[in-house]
């Protein structure tokens, strides 16, 4: 009775044995399922036409993309594209991190218009002024009023509209936001060596003006120097 015992006990060992060399991960599957396959890339092309600036590889799998955008584009846009990188690109980066730069903002200099990044889960985040704020900044643009002497949509901080006019030689500044909500500001003007500086009465400790330059372009500065400046529109 025991050899039979025994036999049986060795033949479960190695039927045992032989389960576990089949399926190495350790996951059981029932007799109808299937094991996951790699998927196909399935992601179509963007529309909006970017560039690859730079590729950098971290530790172990871990990669950091840097991507040229010819404009603001919305944010599921950068979804789309944020996805097609993922399957293309960084088919073997995990996490992957993707900064996006407008044309006028370089990697290293600037702070990143947008960024991205798989963990594993896709998210996105917008730095600066995303396009459905702009066109509605934009729509706030006086066409028609003999007052206003600029305008300007400017995107430090919270970005909102500058319109700047000239009443009976005083000068008010308005300022618009994307929510709709904004002020009406009158400035206070100085010239110094010919340059007239206007700046928000009744002033601040860090020397805050602004300068409309023959370009149109409106200029910041402090007491410490200049700052940034907006174009017009």
């Amino acid at each position: 009775m025991k050899p039979i015992i025994i036999t049986l006990f060795v033949l479960a060992t190695i039927l045992s044995a032989c389960s576990s060399t089949s399926n190495p991960s350790g996951l059981s599957y029932n007799s109808t399922s299937i094991p996951p396959a790699q998927s196909e890339t399935r992601i179509s092309k963007p529309d909006v036409n970017y560039t690859l600036i730079d590729k950098e590889l971290g530790s172990s799998t871990e990669c950091t993309l840097d991507i040229r955008l010819p404009n603001r584009i919305s944010e599921d846009e950068i979804k789309h594209i944020a996805e097609y990188i993922y399957e293309n690109e960084g088919a073997d980066c995990s996490p992957l991190f993707i900064y996006y730069f407008l044309p006028d903002e370089e990697p290293g200099i600037d702070v990143a218009w947008a960024y991205s990044w798989f963990n594993p889960q896709l998210e996105v985040k917008i730095n600066g002024m995303d396009i459905e704020t702009e066109t509605t900044l934009e729509s706030s643009i006086p066409t028609a009023d003999e007052n206003v002497i600029g305008t300007w949509l400017d995107t430090w901080g919270l970005a909102h509209t500058i319109i700047i006019r000239k009443i009976n030689g005083s000068y008010q500044m308005t300022t618009l936001f994307g929510d709709g909500s904004g002020e009406t500001k009158t400035l206070g003007v100085e010239v110094v060596n010919g340059e007239e500086r206007l700046y928000e009465n009744p002033g601040n400790m860090y020397g805050d003006y602004m300068v409309i330059k023959s370009n149109g372009n409106l200029a910041f500065y402090d007491d410490q120097g200049f700052i940034y400046e907006d174009q017009p529109k």
